[in-house]
């Protein structure tokens, strides 16, 4: 069985086994980790459909809710975090994330940062930073968000990790503020920065 995270839209898969005699299933997300609630329908006619729970919140809970979600997030304090076109209309442009939690979308739009790519949406995708990871979320593009050539809706990704926006392939880099060098997997190659 399949359900989406209704905070960040990750793809849980459950088996069987795990949700048969539960009601209703509480799972943790393997991309955000907050408890998710799932209740199933009875088992009478028809394809098997998952519900998710998502109770109406005063706006104090959510405020409250928000504010624990975000205190995760954070810049490394010895590391610069880059973003940098390697290919398509803005090729060479780069940019040093700010903030733990920046958009990216195309000129024209409300992103944070703005690239020249009609193939984006103007509000296309966002990068969050947690510590030393980087987190990609689409934002319901038009055009998809891919990783690896998959097609996404949030993904966790590598120091020198690349990804796709519209026609525009773009690169992820931590640097270590001492030494100005991208930081790589093992095994990794340096990539544009």
């Amino acid at each position: 069985m399949r359900a989406n995270c209704p905070k960040c839209g990750a793809s849980l898969h459950l088996h069987d086994d795990e949700v048969a005699n539960q009601r209703p299933v509480q799972v943790r997300c393997w991309m955000c980790t907050s408890m998710v609630s799932l209740d199933f329908p009875s088992t009478d006619s028809g394809p098997p459909t998952i519900t998710v729970k998502s109770p109406r919140k005063s706006k104090a809970s959510i405020m409250v809710s928000l504010k624990s979600q975000t205190t995760t997030l954070a810049l490394p304090p010895d590391k610069i975090v880059k973003m940098s076109v390697i290919a398509g209309p803005s090729q060479g442009t780069q940019c040093e994330l700010s903030r733990p939690l920046m958009t990216i979308g195309r000129v024209g739009g409300s992103a944070d940062i703005k690239l020249d790519d009609p193939e984006m949406s103007g509000l296309h995708c966002a990068i969050e930073v947690r510590r030393d990871a980087i987190l990609l979320h689409d934002l319901n593009s038009r055009n998809g968000t891919y990783v690896d050539n998959s097609r996404v809706v949030a993904a966790r990704l590598e120091p020198t990790s690349q990804f796709r926006i519209g026609s525009s392939l773009l690169q992820m880099s931590m640097i270590s503020k001492t030494n100005e060098t991208p930081e790589l997997p093992p095994g990794g190659t340096p990539g544009v920065i």
